[in-house]
């Protein structure tokens, strides 16, 4: 398994220590005959402060792993842990971005954002700041005070980014947050969002199926087998930062693209 971190002297400082780790890590719904295994004996090492990216087909466990990492699905077997602490329950040091960002709509913009600060309990003052922080951050600050409705499908998602950043957790888990955006507006927040990692220096944990997203995005990639989930490599991406989408046509891009590919194909699911 690769396990060498990018080269490239364009790369931030990343530390070598490991934020998340998976241990023997399975996952089984139900029971007897009708028993479903989604993840099978994942061992797997995430540094602080990485770019770390999930590729797999829908239905291998994704969105499983991102559900035991922030606490909300027990693990039938083996752990996960975060700071070095077993997840055991809800823990306020990961923020989770979803699939869509269901916003309420009876709350504007920066009550959306706020609201887990609020959940949590943490002092009224510092929430209103970090959301007012976090706004600016996803280039929101204008709109703090609209409502959902009056936000595109793109702004809408970074509204989600800033409310996952609004607790300042360690850790910012993203289950294909822009899996139902149009083309243009997915390239466009793919690099709002490295934008957004460069200056927080969070550990985001990247689920998404498309290949193209994950090089383009990550320090490095795991490759997920169809279910049960099984990690496959760990491969680092060895492209240059700052990533422009025009990267995605380069030798090297294609090279990773290729790899990936032929992967799924040995698989059929390509």
């Amino acid at each position: 398994m690769n396990s060498t971190h990018p080269t490239s002297e364009m790369v931030r400082d990343v530390a070598p220590s490991a934020i998340i780790q998976l241990k023997d890590l399975t996952v089984v719904y139900g029971s007897g005959v009708g028993a479903v295994t989604a993840l099978d004996s994942l061992n797997l090492d995430i540094r602080e402060g990485e770019f770390f990216a999930i590729l797999g087909p829908s239905g291998c466990g994704k969105s499983t792993l991102l559900k035991v990492l922030s606490g909300l699905l027990d693990a039938t077997s083996g752990a996960a842990f975060v700071g070095g602490k077993k997840v055991d329950g809800p823990n306020s040091e990961v923020g989770l971005v979803f699939q869509a960002p269901t916003l309420l709509p009876w709350m504007t913009i920066r009550e959306n954002v706020s609201l887990p600060g609020k959940i949590l309990k943490i002092d009224p003052s510092i929430i209103s700041k970090r959301a007012d922080d976090a706004l600016k951050l996803v280039g929101l600050a204008n709109f703090a005070d609209s409502y959902p409705n009056q936000l595109s499908g793109g702004m809408a998602q970074r509204a989600g980014i800033a409310r996952g950043l609004v607790q300042d957790a360690d850790v910012m888990l993203m289950d294909e947050p822009f899996g139902a955006l149009d083309a243009m507006t997915r390239e466009r927040m793919n690099l709002d969002l490295l934008d957004i990692w460069s200056k927080s220096r969070k550990t985001i944990v990247f689920i998404t199926h498309s290949i193209g997203e994950a090089i383009l995005l990550a320090d490095r990639v795991a490759l997920i087998s169809p279910r049960p989930g099984r990690l496959f490599d760990v491969v680092d991406i060895d492209l240059p930062r700052p990533r422009k989408i025009e990267m995605m046509s380069t030798p090297e891009f294609g090279k990773y693209t290729s790899q990936f590919r032929d992967y799924f194909r040995k698989l059929g699911e390509l």
